[in-house]
């Protein structure tokens, strides 16, 4: 045995038994993180104009040329208030794609995605909540016979 000061050991010992709470520990550890941020982006509130349209590659699908550049970048939006104050906001390719310097942007509070405030893309939003209402009615009236 080892009596070397740099040898390191798992603050659960070497049993099969510690090995496990170790793996338990880690996976808890990175679950409890993975939501967190989640939460941390929910909970973010602000409202702007944009300024800049930015992107940044995934260096986990960067190299693979069949994939489609939605899912090569993460796209973003610089944002600025009415103070001045800018924030970066990821946001989903397709509002990456239509929005343009200028376009007013509002990520509420309990939303995880930013969205374009523009006439024409409420129009969308509008229909498109329209035609999953009539889909919904369709498939529940089909339930009921």
């Amino acid at each position: 045995m080892s009596t070397s000061p740099y040898t390191t050991r798992s603050p659960f010992g070497r049993s099969p038994r510690g090995k496990l709470l170790t793996i338990v520990a880690v996976v808890v550890g990175s679950v409890v993180a993975f939501f967190g941020y989640r939460e941390y982006r929910k909970s973010i509130e602000f409202e702007g104009l944009v300024v800049e349209k930015d992107r940044s590659v995934r260096w986990d699908r960067a190299f693979r040329p069949t994939e489609r550049e939605s899912r090569r970048y993460r796209h973003y939006l610089v944002v600025e208030n009415d103070v001045g104050e800018q924030r970066r906001l990821r946001v989903r390719y397709g509002t990456y794609t239509s929005a343009e310097e200028g376009d007013p942007v509002l990520k509420e509070r309990g939303d995880y995605w930013p969205r374009l405030m523009t006439e024409e893309a409420i129009e969308r939003r509008e229909g498109s909540r329209e035609a999953m209402q009539m889909i919904f009615d369709a498939v529940t009236d089909q339930e009921r016979d």
